[in-house]
């Protein structure tokens, strides 16, 4: 459901680009991982969420877009970080979960005279809408639809902010770089390193680093 825009591409990572369709949604469809802190259980794709939502900070950063909806994070951005929430065909949201929680908590608490819809209806043909399309939505959102399947999800949710750079050296974070391989990749480096194995896995990584290497370096940030 909901009403199509205009079209761009919208950045993860550092090589990482994906099309994207503005849409706009009624915020009750918009599913984010958690609403005030709570799991929402209406979100299905849990794995694409990698942080724990439920903390005093993310409560106040949904805090803020609800009472202070600043449209220039909400609307037009380049990257997955900001602007408008980043969601599947589904509504589920993969990247702006604190964006989308917040929106949806500002029509409970100022309904009609909410600051956000406001905001869009004087934005509307900036992305593909006519004025007339958003005054005619009770709770309307804008969000950037991606075609993903839940593993491409869950690739894409992995992902942050810091994964744009490209400059320096950092660590690899071993836990987040594994959320976003898919399992068809990860079958086959377990298939590299124990399908008829013999020796430690120390020996079969050394035997096959540069297949493994090969698998794993399209999930990883530059630096």
């Amino acid at each position: 459901e909901g009403i199509k825009g205009k079209s761009g591409e919208v950045r993860f990572a550092s090589g990482v680009v994906v099309p994207f369709t503005y849409k706009l949604v009624e915020a009750d469809r918009v599913q984010p991982s958690h609403q005030r802190g709570v799991i929402n259980k209406r979100y299905f794709i849990s794995e694409a969420q990698p942080k724990p939502r439920t903390g005093d900070d993310s409560i106040n950063a949904e805090n803020g877009f609800a009472d202070n909806p600043r449209f220039n994070e909400l609307g037009q951005s380049p990257n997955a970080y900001s602007g408008a929430p980043v969601a599947m065909e589904t509504d589920e949201v993969i990247q702006g979960h604190n964006r989308a929680s917040g929106i949806k908590e500002g029509y409970v608490r100022y309904g009609n005279n909410y600051k956000y819809k406001n905001a869009l209806i004087g934005s509307a043909e900036r992305f593909g809408f006519t004025k007339e399309q958003v005054e005619g939505m009770a709770n309307p959102m804008l969000v950037r639809e991606v075609e993903a399947s839940d593993e491409k999800a869950i690739e894409l949710g992995n992902y942050d902010v810091k994964d744009l750079e490209t400059g320096g050296k950092r660590r690899v974070d071993p836990i987040a770089v594994s959320r976003r391989i898919p399992y068809e990749v990860k079958n086959r480096i377990l298939k590299l390193l124990f399908s008829g194995a013999e020796g430690t896995t120390n020996q079969q990584i050394k035997k096959n680093e540069g297949a493994i290497i090969k698998l794993v370096s399209p999930f990883l940030n530059a630096t």
